[in-house]
Parts: C-alpha cells; sequence; structure tokens
C-alpha cells in the first residue's frame, strides 16, 4: 500500500458505480477503480455467468459506461487493452479488472477467483500446465464453497498471510503510487486558494460562531507537500532578509511563532501555484515584499 499518500476508499455497489464517473472525471482526481470483469453468455434468451475463457461480454456497468465503444465491448477485448498496463479513462481513472497472471493463463471473472488463481497451490489449484478452462473452473468452485465475500476477505487477512494480491489490484495500486497530486493534473486547481486547501495550509478559525479572528494550522491535506513548504519557511527565517523583516514585524504586533509560520506557508504557497499554472497569465514577480502583501488582503 502507499506509505506517503493520503488515500480515500469508497466502495459502491456495482448497479450504482457507473453514477460516479462524470463526478471522478469532473474532479481529476487520480482514481483506481477496482472492479470485476463479471463476464456473462448473452447469446442465448437466458442470460447465464461464463468463464473468463468463454469470452462473452462484461456486465460490469462501470466499465461500460467508460465511454461508447465500450458499452458493447466483449471480454476478450478488455483483456487485449490491459495486456500490459491498466486501462486509462476519463484522464485520471485507472480501470483495474482481472487479468491473467501470466501471459495466456486463466483468468478470473470475480476478486475471489483471481485470488485463488494467483495463490494456486493455497486453493489446492493445479500449478502444472492444465487447460485453462479447468484452471478456471477449479478457482470459481474453490471460491464458491467459501460461506461469503467478507468470510472469504477475513479467513485471509486475519488468518492466512502467505499470499500475494492478483496481478490487476498490484497493478493498479503501482499506479496510484505513481500519481503526482498537482503536477500531473495542475487544471484541476482553480485557484491558489484552491491549492492552499488541497496542502492544508488553508487557515482554520478557532472557534465557532463568533471567533476572536485567529485561526489555527490546517492539520489536513497533502502532508508531504505541507512539510515541503513548511521548510522552505523555516529556512527563510533564517537566511531570507525579506522573511526575516516580516517575522520581526509580525512579532512586534502580538503574533506568535506558530501563527507567522501559517502566514508565510500561505504566501509560500500563492508563489507556487503561480509556477504550476503558469498558462492563467503572466508569471507575477517572486513575492518576497511580505509587508506589502500583507496589506493587499487579508490572509
Amino acid at each position: 500500500m502507499p506509505r506517503h499518500q493520503y488515500v480515500t476508499f469508497v466502495e459502491v455497489g456495482g448497479a450504482h458505480s457507473h453514477k460516479f464517473y462524470p463526478l471522478l472525471e469532473a474532479f481529476g482526481i487520480p482514481t483506481l477503480i477496482i472492479t470485476d470483469l463479471d463476464p456473462v453468455d448473452n447469446r442465448k434468451p437466458k442470460i447465464r455467468k461464463c468463464l473468463v475463457s468463454e469470452s462473452g461480454r462484461t456486465s460490469t456497468q462501470f466499465i461500460r459506461a467508460c465511454s461508447p465503444e465500450m458499452a458493447d465491448i466483449t471480454v476478450a477485448e478488455l483483456l487485449q487493452r490491459a495486456e500490459t498496463d491498466p486501462p486509462i479513462v476519463g484522464g485520471s481513472m485507472c480501470l483495474a479488472y482481472q487479468v491473467p497472471e501470466e501471459p495466456g493463463g486463466p483468468c478470473g471473472r470475480i476478486f475471489e477467483d483471481a485470488f485463488a488463481l494467483a495463490n494456486r497451490a493455497l486453493f489446492g489449484i493445479s500449478t502444472g500446465d492444465a487447460p485453462v478452462e479447468e484452471l478456471e473452473q477449479q478457482a470459481r468452485s474453490s471460491a464458491e464453497t467459501r460461506r461469503s465475500k467478507v468470510d472469504f476477505a477475513l479467513d485471509h487477512v486475519l488468518g492466512d498471510h502467505d499470499w500475494q494480491a492478483p496481478k490487476y489490484i498490484r497493478r493498479g495500486l503501482e499506479w496510484l503510487m505513481a500519481q503526482d497530486v498537482v503536477g500531473d493534473n495542475p487544471e484541476r486547481i482553480k485557484s491558489e486558494a484552491a491549492l492552499a486547501k488541497l496542502v492544508g495550509i488553508a487557515p482554520v478559525p478557532t472557534g465557532s460562531g463568533v471567533t476572536s479572528g485567529r485561526h489555527r494550522i490546517n492539520h489536513g491535506g497533502h502532508r508531504q507537500l505541507n512539510a515541503a513548504i513548511y521548510r522552505t519557511i523555516i529556512v527563510r527565517m533564517r537566511f531570507h532578509q525579506p522573511t526575516i523583516n516580516y517575522v520581526t514585524r509580525r512579532t512586534a504586533e502580538g503574533k506568535t511563532k506558530r501563527e507567522i509560520i501559517r502566514c508565510l506557508k500561505r504566501y509560500a504557497i500563492r508563489e507556487v501555484y503561480h509556477l504550476i499554472r503558469p498558462a492563467q497569465g503572466p508569471s507575477p514577480q517572486r513575492v518576497d515584499n511580505y509587508k506589502s502583501v500583507c496589506l493587499a488582503g487579508p490572509v
């Protein structure tokens, strides 16, 4: 799992997940969509579930809603799209669905099947050169003998630990870890205030209702970026003369060191914003005169 990123997990039922596609596309936030192929054979009047090797079409609404050409896509075509890397849809969404653990090998139709194929010895599945259809059927049978999805997960999370995640989940997480929160998609940062909110530098009132006008440090946001800005400010407070002058003036006004650092971080994030969004207009000069910036408006 990513150890240096803030990740939000949202579990949505398969019948409704596609309704979130326009919202995720509008946000532009790097999003990993972990879903199932769930193939079905609809060539007969009565639709039936089928193995991946039997081809068929996906019944997952989110996959079918990604684009018009995927509305009636076959499972074989989906596997071809994900042969080397998981497909990217909507510009910032990675679509992770089941793929074979090795090229030409068996593929699970749902998570439980894929987990079993990724850990054959754990589930008593043949590790030899058995036919693909037979291996997929063994994986499906081993998953169906479990009591429920919750029991399946708890048995291995809290019980067996000598297992590996299926390939499609590993690839999806690797993609997510490689995403840059701001740099890969700066267009979603609409203003310097929005960037300050993302980084956790936007001021937070100290109370509710009528306050004294003081603010506290925001402990939310992207902590890595926040820490980088903090280190920048600490260095400036020691070696950058305009910053030193600003600290002296605000200290005389009764501000604490903690409050002064908060103000300086807010100024610094404005500079960062104009560096990552130069297309919005001519880049302003480096803001070194903190006094003039402070007089221009409230922090």
